[in-house]
């Protein structure tokens, strides 16, 4: 992506069934403490680009992964 950070702490994790793949995705998440740099999309045959939202003011749609995590109400800290 392009950025890097000062720090990395282990997050949270979801546990989502992709019912169209008829399989199970575990996805661990990092959170990185004061990132630095400028976003770079490197799989744009994967991701449609980068863009920052505030916490409470995600987009539509979400990933399953991503709306695990806002649904068990998870924050940084």
């Amino acid at each position: 992506a392009g950025l890097s950070a000062n720090a990395y702490e282990l997050g949270p994790y979801t546990n989502d069934p992709l019912h169209d793949a008829g399989t199970q995705q575990v996805t661990i998440f990092v959170v990185a403490r004061s990132p630095v740099g400028t976003p770079v999309n490197r799989e744009p045959h994967a991701c449609e680009g980068w863009a920052w939202f505030r916490w409470d003011a995600w987009p539509s749609p979400l990933s399953a992964p991503a709306a695990s995590l806002r649904d068990i109400g998870w924050r940084p800290g």
